[in-house]
């Protein structure tokens, strides 16, 4: 799929298409009378359940340096988290 197209479709429905997750495009791949038999939805859900923890504090440590470099005048800090 290419990002640049030139079809008239706009821009946020051609970014949409581009970023789609894999079970609303796995039908583009697909050759005639082929079927899906898995789509692996629940492995993301508890993948996200599992790494909950470690993915709340990498987002707590972001905001606070977002913070702590903005208040402290540091903007590279703040710009690198």
């Amino acid at each position: 799929m290419s990002f640049a197209s030139t079809t008239s479709a706009p821009l946020h429905t051609r970014i949409r298409t581009f970023l789609a997750p894999p079970a609303d495009s796995i039908q583009s791949y697909l050759i005639t009378n082929e079927q899906v038999l898995h789509i692996d939805a629940p492995a993301l859900n508890a993948f996200v359940v599992d790494e909950l923890p470690t993915i709340a504090i990498t987002v707590i440590i972001g905001v606070v340096a977002i913070g702590w470099g903005a208040s402290t005048g540091n903007l590279l800090i703040a710009g690198l988290a």
